[in-house]
């Protein structure tokens, strides 16, 4: 998959539209975009118009239309956000490295047997063997600790991990 590479205008969209659609979990106007910008609507229009053309943004039509960011927008802004990312710790054996995920992908979790995850990292993990017992975590904010058996190196930036462990704390607030 190629990195899609935003122009700061792009950028600062997109992070708007993120933002307010996770504040208010509906549509957000053109309108909207452009007073937060300080921009004309057309401009936005141009803004918009790009980032749905990379599947970054949907166009919704009708009276509560606007737009919606895709799941591929929020993939997005956190690669390009790497250089602000904590670190998590990979953990083989006595062995700890020091790095950074991009993403942990649960691609099925339906099934409470069989707990599969994909580890993507920003840089690659060479050290790593198919069969080794790995730890990675915790997580910043959520503090999540997931453990398992490498089953396949899909790149060296990227692990497939039977999960045998799964963990965060629980807060009673």
């Amino acid at each position: 998959m190629n990195p899609i590479e935003l122009t700061p205008n792009q950028r600062e969209v997109l992070s708007i539209l993120v933002e307010r659609y996770r504040d208010t979990e509906s549509t957000v106007t053109g309108q909207y975009l452009a007073d937060e910008l300080d921009r004309s609507p057309s401009t936005v229009s141009k803004y918009t118009k790009e980032l749905r053309s990379l599947n970054l943004v949907e166009s919704i039509r009708g009276q509560k239309g606007g737009y919606r960011p895709t799941a591929d927008a929020y993939r997005v802004l956190d690669t390009q956000d790497v250089e602000e990312s904590e670190s998590l710790y990979l953990v083989k054996g006595y062995d700890r490295l020091d790095v950074v995920v991009n993403a942990i992908e649960f691609p099925n979790v339906l099934d409470s047997e069989s707990c599969k995850a994909t580890i993507h990292f920003t840089d690659p993990i060479e050290t790593h063997e198919v069969g080794d017992l790995i730890l990675i975590g915790p997580t910043p904010g959520t503090n999540l600790a997931l453990g398992g058996e490498i089953e396949a190196i899909e790149s060296p930036t990227a692990f497939h991990i039977d999960v045998a462990l799964l963990e965060a704390p629980v807060s009673a607030e």
